[in-house]
């Protein structure tokens, strides 16, 4: 995981505390990563000291969650953490292309051939950079993760895709208020399938075309389609 968002952490958290190893890095601040260790760290032990006080030593196995989130101070460590091929989702850039470009261009040094990298979409609650990018649409070939991975990624046998979140249906928001947010995604299908796997427990997801930007014409084509229902619901009632 790089960036340690409110939703990166709880990400990172999840994973960890289901005994799978997590390498977490934060490219704003390194040093909020201990902290962030130690928080999780504190919460675990205290879980794992309550089953050994009540017997329940089945429940304690080899691998400790409190031991599977692992922390990086620098994207050279993060890399050499993580075994090949490297999963790494990218926490924190919705709307900032130029964080996500400098991200990038720092993490692709250490990356091989086989590696996923995904670049999460819009987290709730954030705040973006620009308040231009307030919709963050993109047009298909400006798209800076589906160039990247045209121009760098691709040649060098890395997958580079992209998350998109969509407008959830309104009645939908109506029934259920804790509904997931859905994303589309572009990018490798192969490496969309692994990577679905860890990003399932908090956000449903769908694949949308083997380029990272179809994750924006994706979203465009929904736009257009609510567009045109809400044009012709105003021409209906125009008309009565």
């Amino acid at each position: 995981i790089i960036g340690l968002t409110s939703l990166g952490q709880s990400l990172a958290a999840h994973h960890a505390s289901q005994q799978r190893r997590v390498c977490v890095y934060d490219f704003d601040d390194p040093s909020f990563v201990p902290k962030v260790i130690k928080e999780y760290r504190t919460a675990t032990e205290k879980d794992e000291k309550n089953l050994h006080d009540n017997d329940n030593l089945s429940a304690i196995t080899t691998i400790r969650p409190s031991r599977c989130m692992v922390a990086s101070t620098s994207m050279e460590e993060f890399a050499k953490i993580i075994t090949t091929p490297r999963k790494i989702i990218i926490f924190g850039t919705h709307g900032d292309d130029k964080k996500f470009d400098d991200i990038w261009n720092e993490l692709k040094v250490y990356l091989t051939r086989g590696d996923m990298v995904l670049r999460w979409g819009e987290e709730e609650g954030a705040t973006l950079s620009h308040p231009s990018d307030q919709n963050n649409l993109q047009f298909y070939t400006e798209s800076i993760v589906g160039n990247l991975a045209k121009l760098q990624a691709e040649p060098l046998g890395i997958d580079l895709l992209e998350m998109v979140k969509l407008e959830q249906d309104r009645a939908t928001l109506i029934r259920e208020s804790d509904v997931q947010d859905t994303f589309a995604v572009g990018g490798a299908r192969d490496a969309y399938d692994q990577l679905s796997l860890y990003v399932s427990p908090f956000a449903l997801t769908g694949h949308v075309g083997s380029s990272a930007a179809c994750a924006h014409y994706a979203r465009m084509v929904q736009r257009a389609i609510e567009f045109g229902v809400a044009q012709c619901l105003a021409e209906g009632c125009d008309l009565l």
